[in-house]
C-alpha cells in the first residue's frame, strides 16, 4: 500500500535496519521487480518509487551477523549520506533549539518568544545522547511547563540543569543567575528599529553580548534572517 501511494514519488523507510528478515525478502523483490501483489490479489502491480532509506544501526555490521542481507544493502547503497549526532555539530543546536521551539509554541498555543541565556547555554552544553529526538522532547517539555513568554533555566529537566550528560561543565553564572534578572536581558533584545543606522547597530551589539557572541542566537532574538543578521554585521564592521 506505501508503495502505490508513493508511485511516481518518494517512499521514506525509516530505521531500515530494524526490519525483520521477511520484509527484508519483501522489499528486496519490490526494489528489484519494480512491481508488487497487493494482499489478497492475484495481479501485480507496477511502480515507479524512489527509495529513500535511513538508519542509526551500522548495516555492515548486522549483514556480518547476519541480520541483514547484503543483497538489500546494495540495493539501497546508491548514494550514502551520513549525518553526524547532533553532539557532533553543535553549531546547528541554536538554529534546531528555535525550530523546535517555534513548533511546539504553535502546537501549544503559546506566545514564547524567547529563551533566557542560562537556558540555552545549558542546552549548548548537553551532551544529547537521544541526538534530535531527545531535544525536540526537551524543547516541547519546556514550553508545556513555562508560565511566561520566556523559557527559562528552571523549565529545563533536572539532567540538563544538572550538568549531567554534558559534553562541557556550564558556567558558573547559569547556576547562580536568578530567572528575573536573565528574562531581564532577555526583554533588552528587540527588533532594532528603523529610525537610525546608528540605533540599529546598536540593537545588534547588544544582541550579541546578550547571546554570548553566538550569531545564530542574536539573528533569532532580532526576528532577522541569518544572511541579513551577516550582512548587517559587515556593514558595521562587527566580527
Amino acid at each position: 500500500g506505501r508503495f502505490l501511494a508513493a508511485h511516481g514519488g518518494t517512499l521514506f523507510l525509516d530505521e531500515i535496519g530494524d526490519i525483520s528478515p521477511e520484509t527484508q525478502v519483501k522489499l528486496l523483490r519490490v526494489l528489484q521487480e519494480r512491481r508488487f501483489e497487493p494482499v489478497g490479489s492475484d495481479r501485480s502491480i507496477d511502480v515507479d518509487v524512489r527509495v529513500v532509506a535511513a538508519t542509526n544501526r551500522n548495516l555492515e555490521e548486522l549483514i556480518t551477523k547476519g541480520d541483514f542481507r547484503e543483497d538489500l544493502f546494495y540495493r539501497l547503497n546508491v548514494v550514502s549520506l551520513t549525518l553526524p549526532a547532533l553532539r557532533d555539530r553543535h553549531e546547528d543546536l541554536a538554529e534546531l533549539v528555535f525550530y523546535f521551539l517555534s513548533r511546539a509554541a504553535q502546537k501549544s498555543r503559546k506566545q514564547i518568544r524567547q529563551i533566557e541565556p542560562a537556558a540555552l547555554d545549558a542546552l549548548q552544553a548537553h551532551l544529547w545522547p537521544g541526538n534530535i529526538r531527545e531535544l525536540e522532547n526537551v524543547i516541547e517539555r519546556a514550553v508545556v511547563l513555562t508560565d511566561s513568554d520566556v523559557i527559562t533555566f528552571a523549565d529545563l529537566p533536572e539532567e540538563l540543569r544538572n550538568g549531567i550528560h554534558a559534553v562541557r561543565p556550564l558556567r558558573a553564572s547559569v547556576r547562580t543567575a536568578t530567572p528575573a534578572t536573565l528574562t531581564a536581558v532577555a526583554r533588552k533584545v528587540t527588533a532594532p528599529a528603523a529610525a537610525s543606522q546608528q540605533d540599529e547597530e546598536r540593537a545588534i551589539r547588544e544582541a550579541l553580548r546578550a547571546s554570548g557572541g553566538n550569531k545564530a542566537v542574536a539573528a533569532r532574538s532580532l526576528n532577522l534572517p541569518r544572511s541579513t543578521f551577516f550582512s548587517r554585521c559587515r556593514r558595521y564592521g562587527i566580527t
